[in-house]
């Protein structure tokens, strides 16, 4: 019986998977993950959200489902204060001495005053294997 092999990742699997922007991703999946979980927690349904935000319902499906290459981070950012959650951007000198200065999202501290669930990675995991199979048919 034949092992199968494995690559232990870094720091990104974006980065990892050779998505362009990895770091930009990161957080916009962070963003996403983030923006799911209060629409599923508030019981609000796609139509609603988009109407909320001022976008389409098959804009939030695609978003949603790991397509959300169409917005910014700062559409994303404004999207979570429609959802009445506060936008906090923390700039700081970096400290650590075994890793490069990144540009990252703090888990479980994304927009909001009272915490809320940590994102683990095999969220990045599943909306990295999406986009990865978008990019690989071309689809936007």
């Amino acid at each position: 019986m034949r092992k199968k092999g494995y690559e232990i990742g870094g720091r990104n699997v974006f980065e990892d998977l050779g998505v362009p922007n990895a770091d930009e991703h990161v957080i916009k999946a962070q963003l996403v993950f983030k923006i799911e979980t209060i629409m599923k927690r508030r019981h609000l349904t796609q139509r609603e959200a988009a109407t909320l935000f001022g976008v389409r319902q098959p804009d939030i499906s695609k978003m949603l489902c790991g397509a959300f290459r169409q917005f910014s981070v700062e559409r994303l950012l404004r999207f979570l204060v429609k959802l009445d959650h506060d936008v906090e951007i923390v700039v700081r000198p970096h400290r650590a001495k075994t890793y490069a200065a990144a540009m990252h999202a703090p888990y479980g501290r994304v927009c909001t005053r009272t915490g809320g669930p940590r994102v683990g990675l095999g969220v990045f995991n599943e909306l990295a294997r999406k986009a990865n199979k978008r990019e690989q048919r071309g689809d936007r």
